[in-house]
Parts: C-alpha cells; sequence; structure tokens
C-alpha cells in the first residue's frame, strides 16, 4: 500500500473538498475519483480523525459531537461514512448562504 506524508494526504483532502463543493460536474467527479483514492490509504483515517476534532473547517460540532465522530473512523465503513457527512456539512453551508442571498434580492 501506498504511503504518504500526513501532509501531503491531508493537502490532497482540502482540494478534494474544494472540488466537491464547486459548481462545475467535472469538478465533483475529479473530487470522487481523488476521495476513493484518498480512502484507501491507511493514513487518511488519522486524516478523518484530525479533521473530525478540528473545528476550524467545520464548524458546526460541538466539542462532544466532534469527540464522538473522531472515535467513529475506525474502519473502511465508517471512514466513508464521515467524508460524507463532512461534504455535507460544506455543502449545507453553501445552501444556507445561497438561500440568504436569494432572500435579500427578492426583499
Amino acid at each position: 500500500m501506498l504511503r504518504m506524508q500526513i501532509t501531503t494526504v491531508k493537502c490532497l483532502f482540502d482540494a478534494t473538498l474544494q472540488l466537491a463543493v464547486s459548481s462545475r460536474p467535472q469538478d465533483g467527479t475529479t473530487a470522487a475519483y481523488i476521495l476513493r483514492f484518498l480512502l484507501r490509504l491507511p493514513s487518511f483515517q488519522d486524516v478523518l480523525r484530525e479533521r473530525s476534532t478540528s473545528q476550524s473547517l467545520y464548524g458546526t460540532n460541538t466539542a462532544a459531537a466532534a469527540a464522538a465522530a473522531a472515535d467513529d473512523v475506525d474502519d473502511d465503513d465508517d471512514a466513508h461514512l464521515r467524508c460524507v457527512q463532512l461534504l455535507l456539512q460544506l455543502l449545507r453551508r453553501q445552501l444556507d448562504v445561497a438561500t440568504v442571498n436569494l432572500l435579500e434580492v427578492t426583499m
């Protein structure tokens, strides 16, 4: 199995999240392929644990929820689920911003 530096995996994951929330369909497809690759790396679960406890990028987590999420990343299925949860948080945040902007335009 390929061993990558943890900083490289973090950078790839950040880039993947940015591509995943892009409005271009090609970016979403690219993000899916990169995420599929990342999920196979042993060091990626460490990155997910760190991201789960970090509140800087995903400000919606409480400390208790973040600690519980960090404990949940133990196998492949948990890693897949946590990735989907992180993507949903980012997409939900974009929808909230879009909703506010649309409401401002219509008022």
